[in-house]
């Protein structure tokens, strides 16, 4: 388990920059991501300062009013869980 909670404490220092590069290179104000995401000054402040992480459906939010090409959520190749191998319950799925 320790290899996910890496990867999640990873993740978590990540997002706020990756928000805000994102945001940035969209052109995007926070006000306008706001407007786009309905989502309020606080908790994008809350995501952009670390405080908060993004539920899956806020990050849904997120990802599709920066356009859906912005990827603002995704890890770089080599980033991800050392474990990436199928488990064997996967097999028949």
């Amino acid at each position: 388990m320790p290899a996910a909670h890496d990867y999640a404490e990873r993740l978590r220092a990540r997002l706020p920059r990756r928000l805000q590069e994102v945001r940035e290179a969209a052109g995007m104000s926070r006000s306008a991501l706001e407007k786009k995401c309905v989502a309020s000054r606080e908790m994008i402040g809350c995501i952009g300062s670390g405080v908060s992480i993004p539920t899956l459906h806020r990050g849904a939010w997120l990802e599709h009013g920066m356009g859906s090409d912005s990827k603002w959520g995704q890890c770089s190749p080599g980033q991800g869980p050392e474990t990436s191998q199928p488990r064997a319950s996967d097999a028949g799925a």
